[in-house]
């Protein structure tokens, strides 16, 4: 299986809820787009690039041709509301037949209507559980560090997933 990674908020959720070696150790091809790590904090960008170094990320390098393209993508009527990081991250899944990793829902919805398979954040740690990566109760304490530093995630989709995660009193 391969993922795009599409947004900068969906990586910095990795990052800070601390979860991205744990993603990386499901073996899941993940590529993100050079417009998409140039969107990011230098910090961030900067821990990012020794994952590329070490090839544990892969970096997609949007070409002049596909600029072109990204960029008529702009003018149909689908595209409203959609970045050029977005249009690039919708390309390159839809070309190398990856899902894409999301947390837009502008983003989401279009894909999806272009029958792309988009996840976000909070699936991701319901594989890293499922796959036994990481343990309920410490998936309940990441998500909720997560949501403490102030990062957007359905509310009513966190309480559900927290309540399951956190043990039983």
């Amino acid at each position: 299986m391969k993922a795009m990674i599409k947004d900068a908020c969906l990586m910095i959720d990795l990052l800070k809820g601390s979860i991205l070696d744990l993603w990386l150790q499901l073996k899941i091809e993940t590529w993100l787009t050079d417009w998409v790590l140039r969107g990011l904090h230098p910090a961030q960008a900067e821990e990012l690039t020794a994952y590329i170094d070490s090839s544990r990320i892969n970096l997609r390098i949007i070409t002049e041709d596909e600029y072109v393209k990204i960029h008529a993508l702009r003018s149909r009527s689908f595209a409203r509301g959609l970045s050029p990081e977005d249009l690039s991250s919708i390309h390159v899944a839809q070309e190398g037949g990856m899902m894409l990793l999301a947390g837009n829902g502008i983003l989401k919805k279009h894909a999806a209507d272009l029958s792309i398979d988009v996840q976000g954040t909070l699936w991701v740690f319901e594989k890293l559980v499922s796959s036994k990566l990481l343990p309920p109760g410490a998936a309940a304490l990441k998500l909720t560090k997560l949501l403490e530093c102030g990062r957007r995630l359905p509310e009513e989709e966190c309480e559900q997933l927290l309540c399951k995660w956190r043990p039983k009193k």
